[in-house]
C-alpha cells in the first residue's frame, strides 16, 4: 500500500481472502490499487456480489458466461478495474 501510494502513476491489483482488512481500511487504499476478493476463503460471506469486485471459479467457460462473469482465465488483467471498470464479476476457469 505504501509503495502504491508513492507511485500514483503505477496501477496495482491483488487477489485477497482478507476481505475484512480491506473493507475496514477502504479509506486508506490508494486509487491506483485494486483489490479483488477471492470467493473461496473463510470471509466469503462478507462479499457483496452485486457491489464488490470478486472472483468465482467455474468448471467451464459456458457456466462462466451464463453467470455474467468476465473471463480472466487467460489474461489476468481482465480481473482488474483498469480493464473492466464496470464489471465486478471476475470468472476463472478451473484447470
Amino acid at each position: 500500500m505504501k509503495i502504491a501510494d508513492q507511485l500514483p502513476s503505477v496501477k496495482f491489483y491483488a487477489y485477497t481472502n482478507s476481505i475484512s482488512i480491506v473493507k475496514n481500511n477502504i479509506k486508506s487504499i490508494p486509487n491506483n490499487f485494486d483489490f479483488i476478493f477471492s470467493d473461496s476463503g473463510k470471509q466469503t460471506n462478507l462479499i457483496d456480489k452485486n457491489k464488490d469486485r470478486h472472483t468465482k471459479i467455474f468448471k467451464t467457460e459456458t457456466e462462466l458466461q451464463k453467470a455474467g462473469y468476465i473471463d480472466a482465465s487467460k489474461i489476468d488483467l481482465f480481473a482488474s478495474k483498469y480493464i473492466n471498470p464496470n464489471n465486478n464479476k471476475v470468472g476463472l476457469i478451473y484447470h
